[in-house]
């Protein structure tokens, strides 16, 4: 297995290796942490912030721009915006939702639509690193 993540996004196929998949439609969640500095909670889209890579010592510079709103300018941090998303694992990963640990997903996230949730929830997918 090459560890990758697919991604459906709208009508788009991506497949990622990543330390960090965020479908958020606010700018920020947590202790301030601006994971989405170009989300805008009521434009329909959902803002798709993924940090590309599977070093987590090359990554841990970066995490005070997560506090400046420049993690966006960190090249191995892209943005895609879509109406909706399929994230596919092929392991089991944990998945928060607003914040708050809902499940371990085996292998397909449901699908995430602006508005499903509410108008300023912050969808947060986050991949942990297991030795």
């Amino acid at each position: 297995s090459d560890d990758k993540i697919l991604i459906y996004i709208d009508n788009t196929f991506l497949k990622v290796k990543a330390l960090l998949v965020a479908v958020a439609n606010v700018k920020q969640y947590g202790i301030n942490a601006i994971i989405a500095p170009s989300a805008i909670p009521d434009d329909g889209l959902l803002d798709l912030c993924i940090f590309k890579g599977d070093n987590v010592l090359s990554a841990i510079v970066h995490i005070p721009k997560l506090f400046t709103g420049q993690i966006d300018k960190v090249p191995d941090f892209i943005v895609y915006k879509g109406t909706s998303y399929t994230i596919i694992r092929e392991k089991a990963e944990i998945y928060q939702l607003d914040g708050e640990v809902v499940a371990i997903i085996p292998s397909t996230s449901p699908k995430f639509t602006p508005g499903g949730m509410g108008a300023k929830v912050n969808f947060l997918w986050i991949i942990e690193k297991r030795s």
